[in-house]
């Protein structure tokens, strides 16, 4: 079931869970940092989320109504976990405003 926000939360930097209907694996592999775009605001007309996922640190874009849930916990280390996959990766990351 796709994530029903009528309070209007902003996405932007939470940690969300993508739907079984859309993505394979355990919760762990599904856990995706939302980083960007107008899907990442309920009052804009896009859907489109970019970001990337927790487990491996693959940077992609998805749509809002394949987010299951908003996690709330386990933030402690997010940041710095996110900063060891990009330097691994060598990723720097999207230009400012890109996909919103």
């Amino acid at each position: 079931m796709p994530l029903e926000d009528p309070q209007g939360h902003d996405l932007t930097g939470k940690v969300v869970v993508l739907s079984r209907e859309y993505y394979k694996g355990d919760q762990e592999a599904r856990r995706f940092h939302c980083q960007g775009g107008f899907g990442c605001k309920s009052h804009t007309h896009g859907n489109g989320v970019f970001g990337q996922f927790m487990s491996d640190g693959e940077r992609c874009r998805v749509e809002r109504y394949e987010i299951e849930f908003v996690e709330v916990s386990r933030l402690d280390g997010l940041f710095e976990q996110l900063d060891e996959q990009r330097q691994d990766t060598g990723n720097e990351g999207w230009a400012e405003g890109e996909g919103s």
